[in-house]
């Protein structure tokens, strides 16, 4: 269940100001998701390199997987070890839950694993 406008502003601050860093996307849905990935595309890194990330720095939580989302399922899931909740943000008709997810994420892709191939 989404949260109010209301209650947005109050635990983020001002909507408007939110939208306009986030490029006019106010709400980052089966709609407007391909918008959103093509402002992002840059900051992509793969599994490999954020497995180099974490061979250099081990143990930085920093770089472990905070954030999971299913556009087919309409599922959130968020592991962010910050008072962020943001799975609360989640648009009418999803799923918004605070859990582990690691175990949806292959195997060939949990960067944080040792000897994952």
């Amino acid at each position: 269940m989404g949260r109010t406008k209301k209650r947005f502003i109050y635990e983020v601050g001002d909507f408007t100001q939110f939208c306009e860093d986030r490029w006019n996307i106010s709400i980052v849905n089966n709609k407007s998701v391909d918008k959103f990935l093509d402002k992002i595309r840059k900051y992509t890194v793969t599994s490999e390199e954020l497995g180099e990330l974490l061979e250099n720095e081990p143990g930085n939580q920093e770089y472990y997987p905070a954030l999971y989302v299913d556009f087919d399922r309409k599922e959130f899931y968020s592991y962010f070890p910050e008072p962020e909740n943001f799975e609360a943000f989640v648009p009418d008709g999803w799923n918004g839950v605070y859990e582990k997810f690691d175990t949806l994420i292959p195997v060939n892709y949990r960067y944080w694993i040792e000897n994952r191939k």
